[in-house]
């Protein structure tokens, strides 16, 4: 199965963030969303001398930083992905609802692409695998210039999900070729293979002999070019994929 990513100009992004416009002047709210304390303020100072930064809040975990949208709208939050009680994915889900506007950075050092994918489906604009002051800044920075920026381990990792996704496409292709030479007869019968039925049983919905669904099921493994039900069952999922 293939992972959603961020297309290609998100990912340059980081490299030339764009400038022109209200958002090259104006200053901005951060609000920092983290369960460690010495943290939190080693970000506070570091962003803190920032000139497109106005004001830096803090929250502990999800529920002050939810309250906290009450008083205030911040235009950039960085987040820890592993809050306690309600992790930062779910967060960030939650204050995009709320407030629409705000480029969530998410912090967490697991690179499973399943978690990027989440994340990025939450509306994260940004995933870091960093905590460093050096890489919030540049990720606060670029968010507030209306960019993204990533860390070269996570644009490696968003570069092989793509990779994936390019390469499952390619197979798809293929498939689709083989399963055009198929009959629709050849097709029907292959629904009701993967679906578990016996030859027996095939036979007697289609009224036709048992031999007669063998010599379709031989020709249809062989125009596929696969061995075994399982592969047969692969071939028929990627084509409904299309």
């Amino acid at each position: 199965m293939g992972y959603p990513t961020p297309d290609a100009a998100d990912m340059a992004a980081q490299q030339t963030p764009p400038t022109s416009g209200d958002n090259a002047s104006r200053r901005e709210q951060i609000l920092l969303i983290h369960s460690d304390n010495a943290l939190r303020r080693t970000w506070r100072e570091a962003l803190s001398d920032l000139e497109q930064v106005e004001g830096v809040s803090e929250a502990v975990d999800a529920n002050q930083a939810l309250h906290t949208l009450a008083t205030m709208t911040p235009d950039v939050a960085v987040i820890e992905l592993s809050l306690p009680g309600i992790n930062g994915i779910e967060l960030t889900r939650q204050m995009i609802r709320r407030q629409p506007t705000i480029a969530a950075i998410i912090c967490g050092h697991n690179l499973e692409p399943s978690l990027l994918t989440e994340s990025f489906h939450a509306g994260a604009r940004c995933y870091l695998d960093s905590v460093s002051a050096a890489d919030v800044v540049k990720a606060v920075t670029s968010a507030c210039r209306g960019g993204s920026y990533f860390t070269d381990d996570v644009r490696r990792v968003l570069n092989d999900m793509i990779l994936e996704e390019y390469v499952l496409r390619l197979r798809r292709r293929a498939v689709a070729g083989r399963y055009g030479t198929l009959t629709s007869r050849e097709r029907e019968i292959l629904q009701k293979l993967i679906t578990g039925r016996s030859s027996k049983e095939i036979a007697s919905e289609l009224n036709i002999s048992v031999n007669t669904v063998d010599t379709h099921r031989a020709r249809i493994m062989q125009k596929l070019n696969v061995h075994s039900l399982a592969e047969l069952t692969k071939y028929a999922l990627l084509d409904a994929d299309e």
